[in-house]
């Protein structure tokens, strides 16, 4: 603790707490401690001293604080905590992936210019520039240990809350303590949520800092201040810090024991509700009628300018000149409303309160004045239009064209990083435009821009309520008109409306005098996909016949292709595979000759099929069609369908064998699914990332993930609900409750039959309950499981349904002692699962095979089949699946697991490609198979703690491979080693 430094009155309890993080963080732990209460209570006084401490334990200070007035600007409160150590110390020294850098050049004003980003990143990917300042957060930890302090977080802008969301959902595992003071009831709610489940998963401590005893409050008076004179000013204060000091320091008693640290407010900030008491409002007020009137109007132009300010720009607001200026903040700075900061010429309010006490009692008229006079100087001084808005919004008149058009650029300026914001701006430009005839197409198109906003940043009720206004305007034609009928039933089908969003459709429909025209089509597939997700299976095959049945062709192939995506869709969830392949080969053969120009207006038509690929099998074909529709989204700014597309693809990554790869992708989908609030979307990627995590051996997590995607949706027939319910179900048998897993199948499945399940699915789940049945020794009830999941299989024509069925009948033969059945079968369901092209299931039936052949004699046989599927699983980062090998391979007496040659002219090792630039290849071609498995999952930006866990080791072992590692590629740190694997190691 620095010298001098007033330890905070009647604080015992929190700051134990504080004390206790502190020293957490020097042992190299992580955490996140929460600072609640009400205004002036006391905790940026404790968030203060939590700075003092561990700077003096020698961590990386990082202190940033939101202000009241200022919610509009761009990542202020992470800008405020971290661009003055970027301009202190520099980026040089700080190793990021290549991506991380281009992302942090768009957020932190000193990052520098950065490579190019890519010039059409979607705005529902901007999740991508809170996983960069993640990235960031981490790269400094590998120095020394950091403490990121946010103050007044319930003030938050938009984007900083979400990054905020983020790191709680990601947090920095080693050496970061993440500290934030706030009001409860001022914090915004996807973000307070996001806290309480920290809180209630342990991830988090929360202090709630309640008001001070009387005897507590005593050592803030003069000693000899009379007893009922301090029963007064407690009980006006309310035992209130803030409240207390002020109304003691107007009326001289206070003993100055609460000492202010240097160029920071001694409490927190007031609540945006403004509950501060009367008698400390009018102390407040006392004060600043005592000013003389230059001295009141730089504070109030200081006020109208932000917190802190510069003399400057405060001056101008206030219409003083440099001279009255400056002999104002003298007079400021002897009263002590305001304090100096570096850099010189700038000053902060003593605090909040005061502040809001100066822009209130201001006037509205001078603050018009004030903020017109801000807006020009800045203007000439060459500012952004974000900037600009800041105060063209409060001054400009209603009918200013001017002030439209700029409130319109700064809208489309930070659409893409920040659409809550945006949607202000562009609100904001509404309500400057009369409501006339003259103006009906401006206001349309910017009622459709606020709502597109809106959208991306999961304001989904605001968003239709200014879809269903633009409807009310004369649209310019029908097109138009039918493309803003589908949004709004979209959006109301995402608010659960359905009735209203089939209503709207219909009704629409019924206007239209063509049956066959493309806006037909389009609300006929619109019905379809509303309806693709009901317990209706036959209503999207019925809705795409429709459509197709209109024969638009010709006209728009595009439009086709979507309707051929969808009737496959419904085609497979009735096990009409034949029919299904028929319609995907149909549509592969109008896009072979369909250029994205034609397409960009359908994305949808590339994800209608890329799903039905995907779930047919054909995961080549859902790869090459999900990356085209990503590509296309992107250069035309259309993210609504981004996390369908991301699901498709990660579960055709995972068929394919890349474990991680398609972790990574559902993680994608899981957080354009929190920034867009979309529940639909977030359980199916939470569910897929269940899935894969079980694959992954991650248990834990996957247990995690699924029960957050049951959670979300309170209908248990939702088709994504049963999905969800389906892979919970699995994570449970692998984590070792075959119970649970049969009830939860059955519950989920709606019985015996799984009538809520897809038809095509079924042999698989029939497969888990046979293996749940045999891990419970019901090997009757496995058997008539095995024998449904064969019947289910039949006429599908799916290899990979075939295999799954095989498999289990497998498995029952083993269980019975029909050793050499089971081998037959076992590797019946191996060669399909390798026709089907998913490796991963097939390595993981080969341990089946192993089991087999060890129950046959056939030892060795065993061995070499249970080899090389854990060195296969391991390859494919399926590790929970290679621990099975690695058992059944000890139970056999073998240890150690058989390396693979290298081969092929490039350096390999493990199955993975290693770049060949010399020499890196050979360094990393020295890596031992565990070295990799820990240099990939470093790679990935996993923890020691993760790894172990992933790994089943601990961490101790972790660390002595990661010291080898390290040598081996003449690094000292994580980070330099995970900027040489990124380049290193190919997928």
């Amino acid at each position: 603790m620095s010298a001098g430094a007033a330890v905070p009155v009647g604080r015992e309890r929190e700051l134990g707490a504080v004390e206790q993080a502190v020293q957490s963080l020097s042992e190299g732990r992580s955490g996140v401690l929460l600072l609640a209460g009400e205004p002036g209570i006391g905790k940026t006084r404790l968030l203060r001293e939590l700075v003092v401490r561990a700077r003096a334990a020698g961590a990386l200070t990082l202190y940033g604080r939101a202000t009241e007035y200022e919610r509009d600007r761009m990542f202020g409160l992470v800008v405020d905590a971290l661009d003055d150590h970027v301009v202190a110390v520099g980026t040089s020294g700080v190793a990021l992936p290549r991506e991380a850098d281009r992302e942090l050049a768009r957020i932190l004003p000193s990052w520098g210019a950065g490579e190019e980003t890519h010039p059409s990143r979607l705005r529902e990917e901007r999740h991508r520039g809170h996983w960069a300042l993640r990235a960031l957060l981490r790269a400094l930890s590998e120095a020394r240990p950091v403490l990121l302090a946010l103050d007044d977080m319930h003030w938050a802008d938009p984007a900083s809350a979400q990054m905020l969301s983020y790191l709680l959902r990601h947090p920095v595992r080693e050496r970061l303590l993440l500290a934030m003071a706030f009001r409860q009831e001022e914090v915004p709610p996807p973000l307070a949520t996001e806290l309480a489940t920290a809180v209630r998963d342990g991830s988090a401590r929360r202090l709630d800092i309640a008001p001070l005893s009387e005897q507590e409050a005593g050592g803030l008076f003069r000693p000899d201040l009379h007893p009922r004179a301090r029963r007064r000013i407690y009980r006006d204060s309310g035992g209130n810090p803030f409240y207390l000091l002020e109304l003691a320091r107007a009326s001289g008693e206070s003993s100055g024991a609460a000492a202010i640290l240097p160029h920071r407010p001694e409490v927190d900030a007031a609540a945006y509700a403004d509950p501060v008491p009367p008698a400390v409002r009018e102390a407040i007020a006392g004060e600043l009628s005592a000013l003389s009137p230059r001295a009141r109007r730089l504070l109030d132009g200081a006020a109208v300018i932000g917190d802190p300010s510069g003399v400057d720009l405060a001056a101008i607001a206030a219409d003083l000149d440099d001279d009255d200026a400056l002999a104002a903040l003298d007079e400021l700075l002897a009263h002590t409303l305001v304090q100096p900061i570096a850099p010189a010429r700038q000053f902060r309010f003593r605090h909040p309160i005061v502040r809001r006490a100066a822009y209130q009692a201001a006037g509205a008229g001078w603050r018009l004045g004030a903020h017109a006079r801000a807006a020009e100087v800045l203007a000439a001084w060459g500012a952004s239009s974000a900037v600009l808005a800041h105060h063209i919004e409060p001054s400009a008149r209603p009918g200013d064209r001017d002030a439209v058009e700029l409130l319109t650029r700064a809208g489309q300026e930070v659409a893409s990083r920040d659409p809550a914001t945006s949607a202000g701006w562009f609100q904001a430009a509404l309500r400057l435009i009369p409501e006339t005839a003259r103006t009906s197409d401006h206001r349309r198109d910017l009622l459709l821009a606020a709502a597109d906003s809106l959208r991306a940043a999961g304001r989904l009720e605001e968003s239709r309520d200014c879809l269903r206004a633009a409807l009310e305007l004369a649209a310019p034609d029908r097109t138009s008109r039918v493309a803003v009928v589908v949004a709004c039933a979209g959006l109301d089908y995402l608010l659960r409306r359905h009735t209203e969003a089939l209503a709207i459709l219909h009704e629409t429909l019924d206007q239209i005098a063509d049956p066959g025209s493309a806006e037909a089509c389009q609300l006929r597939l619109a019905i379809g996909g509303i309806l693709t997700w009901s317990d209706d299976q036959t209503a999207p095959r019925t809705w795409a016949r429709n459509a197709l049945a209109g024969g638009v062709h010709a006209d728009d192939p595009a439009l086709t292709v979507a309707a051929l995506g969808l009737l496959s869709l419904g085609e497979w969830r009735m096990g009409s595979t034949g029919a299904a392949f028929e319609a995907i080969d149909t549509a592969r053969g109008i896009l072979a000759g369909l250029g994205d120009d034609r397409l960009s207006p359908r994305v949808d038509a590339l994800t209608w099929l890329a799903f039905a690929e995907a779930l047919s099998e054909r995961v080549d074909d859902a790869i090459e069609h999900c990356h085209r529709a990503l590509q296309i989204a992107q250069t035309t700014g259309q993210g609504h369908l981004l996390t369908a597309v991301l699901t498709a693809l990660g579960y055709s990554l995972q068929w394919k064998g890349d474990v991680p790869g398609a972790i990574s992708t559902y993680d994608d989908a899981i957080e354009v699914a929190h920034l867009t609030a979309v529940k639909e979307t977030y359980v199916w990627a939470a569910g897929l990332r269940c899935y894969a995590a079980t694959v992954a051996g991650d248990f834990a997590a996957a247990v995690r993930y699924g029960q957050r995607a049951l959670q979300t949706i309170d209908s248990s027939a939702h088709l994504t609900t049963t999905a969800a319910g389906l892979f919970l179900a699995e994570a449970q048998l692998e984590a070792g409750d075959p119970h649970g897993c049969v009830d939860l199948v059955l519950a989920t499945g709606g019985g015996p039959q799984l009538p809520r399940a897809e038809l095509p699915d079924c042999p698989y789940w029939y497969e888990v309950l046979t293996r749940a049945e045999l891990a419970r020794g019901r090997v009757d009830a496995a058997g008539r499981w095995a024998e449904r999941s064969a019947q289910s299989a039949n006429n599908l024509g799916l290899p990979g349904r075939a295999g799954w069925a095989s498999r289990a009948r497998a498995g029952v033969c083993l269980a019975m002692g029909e050793a050499a059945a089971a081998v037959k079968l076992a590797q019946e369901s191996a060669a399909l699962l390798g026709l089907a092209g998913n490796p991963v299931e097939q390595a993981r039936t080969r341990i089946v095979v192993g089991r087999a052949l060890a129950a046959a004699g056939e030892t060795a046989l065993a061995v070499a089949e249970l080899t090389d599927a854990e060195a296969d699983l391991s390859r494919f980062g399926a590790y929970g699946y290679q621990q099975q090998a690695g058992r059944e391979l000890r139970r056999l007496g073998q240890r150690e697991r058989r390396r693979r040659p290298a081969g092929g002219g490039r350096a390999t090792n493990n199955g993975r490609r290693i770049a060949a630039d010399g020499r890196t290849a050979a360094q990393v071609a020295a890596f031992t198979d565990r070295e990799l498995d820990v240099a990939r999952l470093v790679r990935s930006g996993k923890s020691n703690r993760e790894i172990a866990a992933a790994l089943f080791l601990s961490e101790k072992t972790i660390e002595h491979h990661l010291t080898r590692i390290f040598a081996k590629l003449g690094v000292p740190s994580r980070a330099a080693a995970a900027s040489i694997l990124t380049r290193a190691l190919t997928p």
